[in-house]
C-alpha cells in the first residue's frame, strides 16, 4: 500500500462501484498534476478514511472483527454492574491470547467459532478485502512510529512531551471485542502496576456523581497493546502517508449517491486521485484560522510566538539543538516563556519548558479547572446513559451546541498535573488574567553571529506593570467547526450538507452527514432546527445517507461532549460500524465466502 504511487495511472483491479464519470475525471485532471507533469495516479477504493488516529483505528477493527462489541453506550454502562450480562471473562482472555500471537489464523478461528449471545449478527468485512479495497490516509503516517502508521500524531506528541500515562480510563481503547481487554491484557502481561490508580475527586452531583476509583493506563502499555491489535487484525500495511488537499463530490449517475474524489499529496511532490463511494472523516481538531488578538500579527512577524501547530515541532528540535530559537537565532541564556491557555496541553508545555531550564509563566483567563478527564467525571460513570438521553432530547442543534460547551467547560487538567505545576520552581501560574497588549522590543543580547533577537513586552488586563518574555506559546484550544477544515468546508459548497450557523455538522444517528434541501439551520419558532426532522436516539431510522461519516470532535452534536476523546472514539465507531457492516456489498461478500 505504501507503494501505491508507483502503480499505473488506474488501479488494475476493477472497482465494485460505479466508476467516476468522464466529466468529473476531466475536472480533477485539470487541477492536479504529478511532479513530472505526467497524468495523475487514479485508484478506486470502496472506502477511504481520512486520518489514522484512535478514532479511525477503533472503527477499522470493528469492521473486521467477526464478533465485535457493538453495544451502545447506555446499554454498556447498564451492563457493567452485572457480570452475567457481559461476555464471559474466559472469552476475553482467549481473545487476548489469540491477538498476542499475531497469528494469521486468528480471524479464521474467530469466524468459525459460534458468536456469543450478545454478538452482532451482521457479517464482518474480510481482512483480505479490506487490504485490497480500503485506504487510510494520514499526513503523520511517515513519522517514525511503532504502530505501523496508525496514531502517528498521537505517539509523536506523547513522546516529545514525555507524557507517561493517558488521561482516559482503562475501558477506553480501540479493541473491538470487549471494553475490559486492556485491563486483562495488563494482567496477562504481568503489568498491572501500569494501571495507575487516580485519586478520588470530591462529590459534586449527589447520587448522580461518579468520582472513582479510576484507573488510567501507562502510555507504554496502551501503545504495546495497540501494536499487537494492529498486527493481529492485518491492518499494519493499510495507512498511506499523504495529505488530502481537496475533495470533489459528484453524484453517481446510476445510484444517485455521492462519489468522492480525493486529491492526495504524497511525499516527493507526487499527487494521486482516489475515487470512493464511502468516505470517513476521522480528522482531529483544527486550530482556529483567525485568532482575534490585535497584537498577534506584529508578534508573529518578529518570530516571538508559537501557535499550537508549531509548539511540538519546536520542542522536538530544541531537544536536538537547545540553543536555537524558532526564528533561527541562538539563545544565549534560558528563555522566559509565556504559555497562554488553561488546559492539559498548556500544563504539559509548562513542564517541558521548565525541564529544559526555561522560566515559564502560565496565563489563563479562568481559575484552573481541576478534573480527571476532559469532561465532568459524572459522564464516565453509571449515569452516562441518562446524561446522553438528556443531551439527545434537545432537538434544536444550536441549543445542543451550547450544551456541548457547557459540559466541556473549556480547558482543564487533572489534579496530579496541577500539583506538579504548583511544585515546579520554574513555573508561575497566573489565573484570571488575559493579555491586554504586546509590543515587540529588541533584546539586549546578541548571538554569536551578531544577530539581535526580539522580545515581547506584555501588558496584562489587571493593570500591573508590563513583563518581558522571549516567547509566547499559544495553547488556547480549538474551535470545532468545518470552517476550520478546508476540505470539509469546500464540500459544503458542493452539496447541501447540514451545519449549524457556527459550522458544526448535523449528522444522522449513524454519524453520516445529513443532506438537506436548504441551508437554513436556525431554530424554528418551536425550538427545533430545520436541519433535523426528528429527535435522534440510538434507535432512530437513518435517513438517506450521504455516505460520508464524521468521527471525532465534529460529531459532538450526535455523540455528546466526549466525542473527541477515546470514549467518543468507541461510541462513534459502534454507530458507524453498525451501518457499514449492514452494507449490501459486505452482505454479498459474506454470502460468497460461505
Amino acid at each position: 500500500m505504501h507503494g501505491v504511487a508507483e502503480q499505473s495511472n488506474v488501479e488494475a483491479s476493477a472497482p465494485l462501484h460505479q466508476s467516476i464519470n468522464e466529466e468529473a475525471q476531466s475536472e480533477c485532471k485539470d487541477q492536479i498534476t504529478t511532479s513530472d507533469d505526467s497524468p495523475p495516479v487514479i485508484i478506486q477504493k470502496e472506502l477511504v478514511m481520512i486520518g489514522a488516529g484512535p478514532h479511525a483505528l477503533t472503527l477499522m477493527l470493528r469492521l473486521i472483527e467477526p464478533d465485535p462489541d457493538l453495544e451502545d453506550e447506555k446499554s454498556r454502562h447498564e451492563k457493567m454492574d452485572f457480570l452475567s450480562k457481559m461476555r464471559p471473562m474466559a472469552h476475553v482472555r482467549r481473545h487476548i491470547k489469540e491477538f498476542q500471537k499475531g497469528s494469521a489464523h486468528m480471524l479464521k478461528q474467530k469466524t468459525k467459532r459460534k458468536k456469543s449471545k450478545d454478538g452482532d449478527q451482521s457479517p464482518s468485512i474480510p481482512a483480505s478485502f479490506v487490504k485490497e479495497n480500503f485506504l487510510v490516509v494520514d499526513a503523520s503516517a511517515d513519522e517514525p512510529c511503532s504502530l505501523h502508521g496508525w496514531m502517528g500524531h498521537w505517539q509523536k506528541n506523547f513522546e516529545i512531551m514525555e507524557i507517561s500515562q493517558l488521561r482516559s480510563p482503562i475501558a477506553a481503547h480501540a479493541d473491538p471485542y470487549d471494553h475490559r481487554t486492556l485491563e486483562l491484557y495488563a494482567e496477562a502481561q504481568g503489568r498491572k502496576e501500569e494501571l495507575i490508580m487516580l485519586p478520588h475527586i470530591p462529590r459534586k452531583y449527589g447520587r448522580w456523581d461518579f468520582h472513582g476509583p479510576f484507573n488510567a493506563p501507562s502510555t507504554k502499555l496502551f501503545r504495546d497493546m495497540h501494536r499487537k491489535l494492529i498486527e493481529a487484525y492485518g491492518v499494519d500495511e493499510l495507512v498511506l502517508p499523504g495529505r488530502v488537499k481537496s475533495i470533489q463530490a459528484k453524484k453517481c449517475p446510476t445510484t444517485g449517491s455521492p462519489l468522492y474524489i480525493l486529491s492526495i499529496a504524497l511525499k516527493g511532490g507526487t499527487r494521486m486521485l482516489v475515487e470512493t463511494p464511502r468516505l470517513v472523516s476521522a480528522m482531529g481538531p483544527s486550530p482556529p484560522k483567525n485568532l482575534s488578538m490585535p497584537w498577534l500579527k506584529r508578534v508573529d512577524a518578529a518570530g516571538c510566538i508559537l501557535h499550537a501547530r508549531d509548539i511540538v515541532p519546536f520542542i522536538q528540535a530544541s531537544k536536538q539543538q537547545p540553543q536555537y530559537l524558532p526564528n533561527g537565532l541562538k539563545a544565549t541564556k534560558p528563555l522566559d516563556i509565556l504559555v497562554v491557555g488553561g488546559g492539559i496541553t498548556s500544563a504539559h508545555l509548562c513542564i517541558v519548558g521548565a525541564r529544559q531550564g526555561h522560566s515559564v509563566t502560565l496565563a489563563q483567563r479562568s481559575p484552573t479547572l481541576v478534573r480527571q478527564f476532559d469532561v465532568e467525571d459524572v459522564w464516565m460513570g453509571p449515569a452516562r446513559g441518562k446524561l446522553l438521553d438528556k443531551f439527545h432530547s434537545e432537538e434544536c442543534m444550536v441549543e445542543r451546541a451550547k450544551a456541548l460547551r457547557e459540559a466541556r467547560k473549556g480547558g482543564s487538567m487533572n489534579a496530579e498535573m496541577f500539583a506538579a505545576l504548583q511544585k515546579n520552581r520554574h513555573v508561575t501560574i497566573q489565573e484570571e488574567l488575559e493579555i491586554a497588549d504586546v509590543v515587540v522590543i529588541e533584546a539586549d543580547d546578541v548571538d554569536e553571529d551578531g544577530r539581535r533577537a526580539h522580545r515581547c513586552l506584555v501588558w496584562f488586563d489587571d493593570g500591573s506593570d508590563p513583563v518581558e518574555f522571549d516567547q509566547i506559546w499559544l495553547a488556547t484550544g480549538f474551535t470545532h467547526s468545518v470552517n476550520n477544515t478546508p476540505v470539509l468546508k469546500d464540500l459544503c459548497d458542493q452539496l447541501p450538507f447540514a451545519t449549524t450557523p457556527a459550522g458544526m455538522p448535523i449528522l444522522n444517528s449513524d454519524l453520516s452527514w445529513k443532506l438537506e434541501q436548504t441551508k437554513d439551520n436556525e431554530c424554528n419558532s418551536d425550538g427545533r432546527s430545520s436541519a433535523i426532522e426528528q429527535n435522534e436516539t440510538e434507535d432512530d431510522e437513518v435517513e438517506a445517507s450521504s455516505n460520508l461519516w464524521i468521527m471525532g470532535p465534529l460529531a459532538g452534536l450526535t455523540l455528546g461532549p466526549d466525542a473527541l476523546n477515546l470514549m467518543g472514539a468507541r461510541h462513534g465507531a459502534v454507530r458507524i460500524a453498525k451501518s457499514l457492516r449492514n452494507d449490501p456489498l459486505w452482505q454479498d461478500l459474506a454470502t460468497e465466502e460461505s
